[in-house]
């Protein structure tokens, strides 16, 4: 039969069997920069979103919105929606563009403020920057064909 385990003070009396403090393995402390560079890319990529262009139907919604909130109250009653919507396609297209363009002018900033952080990072960011400015261009052409095509003179027969 095998002896009862000794007690906490009867290791301390008998001198303890684990190994003295220094001879315990150390673990560097987890940190951004020991990740692989794929797993910083994705969490950078996570750290900016461009906006998608809204519908014109949601701006005419806010900018409509907007605009009765701005009128007296005594005035509220008139239905302003029709002449309204007649107005705005073109201006919802160039509402669009003007937020397209803010948004890579916030990404190129967040881009510097990155670069800022660690030098080990920058071909990080270098890669991710590409990818958001891709997904820019992307609404930002978009968004031109779109008043290109509201700019159009509607042919009628």
């Amino acid at each position: 039969m095998a002896s009862p385990r000794p007690n906490k003070r009867q290791r301390i009396e008998k001198g303890s069997s684990l190994p003295p403090v220094s001879h315990i393995a150390k673990k560097a402390p987890a940190s951004f920069l020991a990740l692989p560079p794929e797993v910083r890319q994705q969490i950078l990529a996570q750290t900016f979103t461009p906006r998608r262009p809204l519908s014109r139907a949601e701006l005419q919604t806010l900018a409509f919105e907007s605009m009765l909130a701005s009128l007296p109250v005594r005035d509220r009653h008139h239905d302003y929606r029709n002449d309204f919507i007649r107005e705005q396609p073109r201006k919802s297209d160039r509402i669009n563009l003007v937020l397209c363009l803010e948004d890579k002018v916030r990404c190129l900033e967040w881009v510097a403020t990155l670069m800022d952080v660690h030098d080990d990072i920058r071909d990080d960011v270098r890669y991710v920057k590409t990818g958001w400015l891709n997904k820019i261009e992307e609404y930002l052409e978009k968004q031109r064909r779109d008043l290109e095509l509201s700019s159009r003179p509607s042919r009628r027969r």
